[in-house]
């Protein structure tokens, strides 16, 4: 299990998160498959959308 980081408009850094909160957030509507994320061993912050498999994302609605 990972520990993310997402980004929230220009500049907050919200996290640590577990796996399962991140999916949650993604669910609810609260981020999207654009959001940046981030957690250790990445060199640079992503998409959420580039983890969709890892992390089992549901499909859009």
């Amino acid at each position: 299990m990972s520990e993310w980081y997402y980004a929230e408009g220009n500049r907050q850094r919200i996290g640590p998160l577990p796996d399962e909160n991140l999916v949650e957030l993604y669910r609810s509507g609260r981020i999207g498959l654009d959001t940046l994320v981030w957690r250790e061993g990445l060199p640079q912050w992503r998409p959420l959308g580039d983890f969709a498999d890892e992390l089992a994302l549901p499909a859009p609605a």
